[in-house]
């Protein structure tokens, strides 16, 4: 699995027929009192397509955010590429962690803005692994 996948609850493709694939909750009964046959909960399916669907993910974070860089605060262009969506702590590091891949570690930021963060963080990576060798050959 890619580091850029997020990863799924373990009983998301075995939850039963009335349990939610998200939360693993019983998903209601119907008005007779029966299991309703849903195996989603209306909340858990907005959250999982945020996080699954890029789209939808896009389109939230940038009303969110209005389209203003959390960098530099100018308002972006919405075409041809402007702005770009990011992950304030990359995925590299999720190592799993669904977090990394919820609203709270997405931000609207201008192109300029985003090549300078992923220059930087991959640089700090870098220097990272390199201290890393070198100990290890110690």
């Amino acid at each position: 699995m890619s580091y850029r996948t997020p990863p799924k609850p373990e009983y998301f493709d075995s939850a039963p027929k009335g349990t939610c694939r998200w939360c693993n909750q019983l998903t209601g009964l119907t008005p007779k009192g029966k299991v309703k046959t849903s195996r989603w909960h209306n909340e858990c399916l907005k959250e999982y397509q945020k996080i699954f669907w890029p789209s939808t993910t896009r389109k939230e974070v940038w009303k969110r955010d209005a389209g203003i860089c959390n960098s530099c605060q100018v308002q972006c262009d919405k075409h041809n590429n402007g702005w770009h969506m990011d992950h304030i702590n990359p995925l590299i590091e999720a190592k799993g962690d669904l977090t990394f891949w919820q609203m709270e570690n997405l931000q609207t930021l201008c192109k300029t803005c985003h090549i300078n963060k992923t220059s930087k963080e991959a640089t700090t990576r870098a220097s990272e692994r390199k201290i890393m060798k070198q100990n290890a050959n110690i």
